[in-house]
């Protein structure tokens, strides 16, 4: 039997990796005690976006 697998569209996690890497940019410039904060979203969501995870 074939295995058919259902491709993921990635969009929605590129989308959220500009979003969060712009949130954590927005955080350096006015907040940088608080940048971390961001970066667990960024690397998760680049994780995803490259279908890593």
């Amino acid at each position: 039997m074939e295995k058919t697998e259902k491709k993921k569209s990635r969009s929605v996690y590129w989308l959220m990796t500009i979003l969060s890497t712009a949130a954590c940019v927005f955080l350096i410039i006015f907040y940088s005690q608080f940048f971390w904060i961001m970066l667990p979203f960024v690397f998760t969501s680049l994780m995803l976006a490259l279908d890593y995870l």
